[in-house]
């Protein structure tokens, strides 16, 4: 068993990383993930937020702050449930 959204396994590693971290660090900035990633530098992670975000696999407000995409769930409850 994978431990994780799905999501966190099917994406390359630098976007995974950075996925977990803003789950738990909402509103980060790339300087903020660099910090607390620093197996990964700086620029790449502000190409990586960028290209993430106009791939909808994460929000950006408009002072440059990232956030995780809203969870939903994978099985939809069915009708009556």
């Amino acid at each position: 068993m994978l431990d994780g959204p799905v999501t966190d396994h099917t994406i390359g590693d630098t976007r995974a990383a950075i996925l977990r971290h803003l789950r738990s660090n909402p509103g980060a900035r790339p300087k903020d993930l660099a910090e607390a990633l620093p197996q990964v530098d700086a620029a790449t992670i502000r190409r990586t937020c960028a290209r993430m975000a106009e791939d909808r696999q994460l929000s950006k407000d408009s002072s440059g702050r990232y956030f995780p995409p809203a969870e939903t769930s994978e099985h939809p409850k069915e009708a009556g449930e």
